[in-house]
């Protein structure tokens, strides 16, 4: 039963990490593709215009500063995710040696009352 327990404990933490890993690494990808496109059409903006306008020029530079947060956020969750992953395989391992372990038992169990 403590086996069983601890197999439901596992799964259950196993679980619950990789969904608030994939909305924070989605929600991430999904600022920086808004912030490059963002530039981009700024950056497109400034290069047609005759006159340098001070507010995109000011805007560019905030958008550049939030890009270049982005990223590096970005970057921290890519390195959660592999961490994460890392921790699941741990998990994975030790819910194998916990399912081993209580099919030895019940095996040893089986045998002890034939």
């Amino acid at each position: 039963m403590r086996l069983n327990t601890e197999l439901d404990q596992l799964r259950s933490k196993q679980l619950t990490g990789s969904e608030s890993r994939d909305k924070e690494l989605t929600s991430a990808k999904n600022k920086v593709v808004r912030l490059e496109t963002r530039v981009k059409v700024l950056e497109d903006q400034l290069d047609n215009q005759s006159r340098a306008a001070a507010s995109p020029a000011h805007d560019l530079s905030g958008l550049r500063d939030d890009l270049a947060e982005s990223r590096k956020k970005e970057a921290a969750a890519i390195k959660r995710e592999t961490e994460l992953k890392s921790a699941n395989r741990d998990c994975k391992m030790q819910i194998n040696d916990l399912e081993r372990e209580l099919h030895e038992a019940r095996l040893e169990r089986y045998k002890s009352t034939s």
